[in-house]
């Protein structure tokens, strides 16, 4: 009877359980108007604090944090919001940006770099306050460095470092309690102000932290001297800690960061071996990407056509071909070279086919004959790699010409191809092909100021062995800059090269060329050193296409000028004109001419946007475009409105050329990024001669795209010292 009763109790509860009705959802808290009246203890020994009207704080409730502001300010002020009704309520002032809350705990940063605020507390502060009704009593989580600089002693910047690495700064967690402890996630042991001048009393932001070895507080004056001076003591939640006053120093001159940070940019050297000229680039087709035929190459592959790599005729690769349309004609690949009118060139190639009809050789332009060879005349089936070959004369005002392989959509046949040649007839010189090249073992910045990132950077001899590096979008101690320059020395260029100097008035790194109205950006584009001053080219941007980064508008572009090894510098009066193909800029001076290699705004932009070459006596004002000649392709003009549109002396390049000549192989140079992953250069007996094929000099970094880079010395025995910086 007892199991039966407990059968029965237990039947019973599952009954209840059953039919008892769940009540429905309770609908969200709503957020309520609420006002706060808040007020705030400053820390102890620093300044005195008020709200400003419209000072925000965040109000945390139950849910999420919500911003309060305030309309009057003052020493105590109502701060008005909307907020979820709850038991309690954690502040912080300021507001946050970043209001998520995990475990009771808000994201803060207090920055390593601050703003200087004389008399004042500078960002990055935080106080905390905790209630139960809609009073918040705010005290300082963080605290305070008191430091005082004399006028007299132009000082521009104070850096305070813990000794024992203790975390002063950094990303961190506040909790939102009584005890607003800081946990510092991602620390930094520097605190850093600076201006071109301060004077007075200064307040730095600290994490608390119990200083195991102190605090050691280093000044730099406007001269860049240093004094160091140490200090004793802890950085307490709520309290100052006094630095004492910077006078009386034992300044410094001369002093190297004893660890110095990295450049944004690489120093190679290369050297070279003699080889055979070829106009066309990667005539083996060695680059091409077996899984994607179309990257890494410069052949342009138009039509239906079925492509693919195969093992070659000499070398790792050949590429095959396929048209699968019956009775329809495409070309397969095709490849545009810049020649000159008058001059006898050999084509030839090794082709493998499995049809009549497959024709190859050269169109030329503008309005020149089709030199093709093959066609049924010359299939013979199975006879395997064969060499074809044509000779022609390029024509009076043809200035180029397409390279080509095409087929008619026979079913099942194909075509391979390998070992493409263009070349002038009888060509009396022999080009260059690179043999090692190597990264340089340091290229640094033994300043105290790092530099953390830079757009274009270019570098050149200057005087006094001295090199000159210029930088746009350079970021230097955590601020950013339009451009800025900086010198460098080196015992042996081969080894690599230090930056020693970073121009700057006060503070402020000096620019070589103020942005104008409506300018985003002042591009160095090459320097160079004539009758012992400085010389920068230069273009402004203005705008830059949002479907395509290569794509770029531009205001002007000209030279500056420095009398003085660098510190200051002029605009040059002359200046190219928005449209000119010559925004982008490399000087060389070769046996009384100052040779100009540019290419217009921007960086791959089709075939004609290539280069183009210009000249000037060296005597000549080199500033004033009017002064230059302008290479046509058939000869040398006076104004580069003579020169058409579709003369180009250097095709299928990409932009931001460096124009050099290595008297070791008796070689112009002009070294550009191309299309293959990395920087490329063609060289030539004379600037307006015949140009070679592209060859890979500077494969792309891991993680990395590189920009042009700078010839810093070119070596008696051939050897180039090279500088590029990341895209």
């Amino acid at each position: 009877m007892k199991s039966l009763k407990i059968f029965f109790i237990a039947l019973s509860a599952i009954s209840m359980v059953a039919c008892h009705k769940e009540p429905a959802d309770q609908p969200a808290a709503k957020a309520e108007d609420m006002t706060f009246e808040a007020s705030i203890t400053a820390v102890t020994g620093g300044p005195a604090v008020t709200f400003a009207k419209n000072d925000a704080i965040t109000v945390f409730d139950s849910k999420s944090g919500n911003k309060f502001t305030t309309a009057a300010g003052g020493a105590t002020a109502s701060f008005a919001g909307k907020a979820v009704k709850s038991d309690s309520y954690s502040a912080v002032y300021p507001a946050l940006e970043n209001t998520a809350r995990y475990s009771g705990k808000a994201s803060i940063v207090i920055p390593s770099v601050q703003t200087p605020v004389e008399g004042g507390v500078p960002a990055g502060a935080v106080a905390v306050a905790v209630t139960k009704d809609n009073k918040l009593a705010f005290k300082y989580a963080t605290g305070l460095l008191k430091v005082t600089v004399p006028a007299e002693e132009k000082i521009v910047s104070v850096e305070v470092v813990a000794k024992g690495g203790e975390a002063l700064a950094g990303e961190a967690k506040l909790g939102l309690d009584a005890n607003a402890a800081i946990e510092i996630a991602t620390a930094t042991p520097k605190l850093l102000i600076s201006a071109n001048a301060l004077a007075g009393t200064y307040y730095l932001v600290a994490a608390p932290a119990t200083l195991s070895q102190g605090l050691e507080i280093t000044a730099v004056d406007e001269h860049s001297r240093r004094a160091t001076v140490a200090k004793t003591g802890n950085v307490e939640a709520g309290k100052t800690l006094d630095l004492g006053t910077l006078s009386n120093l034992e300044w410094s001159e001369d002093v190297e960061n004893p660890n110095p940070t990295a450049v944004p940019a690489y120093l190679y050297k290369a050297s070279f071996n003699k080889a055979d000229f070829n106009l066309i680039s990667d005539g083996g087709f060695e680059n091409i990407n077996p899984d994607n035929v179309f990257a890494n190459t410069v052949w342009q592959f138009p039509g239906d056509v079925v492509r693919q790599v195969v093992e070659g005729h000499t070398g790792n690769q050949a590429l095959k071909v396929e048209n699968p349309t019956p009775g329809v004609w495409f070309d397969v690949a095709v490849q545009t070279t810049a020649l000159h009118s008058g001059v006898t060139y050999k084509y030839s190639a090794y082709i493998q086919r499995t049809t009549p009809h497959m024709y190859n050789g050269v169109r030329t332009f503008p309005d020149g004959p089709l030199q093709e060879i093959n066609g049924p005349a010359t299939y013979v089936e199975g006879a395997g790699w064969t060499l074809y070959e044509h000779e022609f004369v390029q024509g009076d005002g043809q200035q180029w010409g397409d390279v080509f392989v095409g087929l008619w959509g026979d079913e099942g046949a194909y075509a391979m191809l390998d070992d493409v040649k263009l070349v002038p007839k009888d060509y009396e010189y022999s080009s260059i092909e690179p043999a090692t090249v190597a990264a340089v073992e340091t290229f640094n910045n033994k300043t105290f100021s790092e530099i953390t990132s830079a757009a274009k950077v270019i570098v050149f001899k200057g005087l006094n062995d001295k090199y000159v590096v210029a930088f746009s979008g350079l970021t230097i101690d955590g601020v950013t800059y339009d451009n800025g320059v900086a010198l460098a020395e080196s015992a042996d260029i081969a080894n690599g090269l230090s930056i020693k100097t970073l121009v700057k008035s006060g503070v402020t790194p000096v620019p070589f060329l103020e942005l104008g109205e409506n300018e985003i950006a002042i591009v160095p584009n090459s320097g160079f050193v004539k009758d012992g001053k400085l010389y920068i080219h230069y273009y402004a941007k203005v705008g830059q296409n949002p479907d395509n980064a290569d794509d770029w508008t531009i205001s002007r572009a000209g030279f500056v000028m420095s009398e003085d090894g660098g510190q200051t510098w002029t605009k040059c009066a002359g200046e190219w004109g928005p449209e000119s193909n010559f925004a982008s800029a490399s000087i060389f001076e070769k046996d009384g001419k100052i040779y100009m290699a540019g290419s217009y705004r921007g960086r791959d932009l089709g075939l004609f946007a290539g280069f183009r070459f210009a000249r000037i006596d060296a005597s000549a004002d080199f500033t004033d475009p009017t002064k230059w000649e302008y290479l046509n392709r058939v000869t040398w003009v006076a104004s580069e409105a003579d020169v058409p549109n579709l003369s180009v002396s250097l095709m299928g390049a990409r932009g931001e050329g460096q124009l050099i000549y290595n008297a070791k192989w008796e070689r112009w140079m002009l070294i550009y990024r191309g299309h293959v992953n990395g920087i490329v250069y063609r060289d030539a007996a004379a600037v307006d001669g015949d140009w070679s094929c592209e060859k890979l000099l500077l494969a792309d970094p891991d993680g990395a795209r590189l920009y042009a880079p700078s010839v810093i010395d070119i070596a008696a025995n051939g050897d180039l010292i090279l500088a590029a910086s990341k895209l």
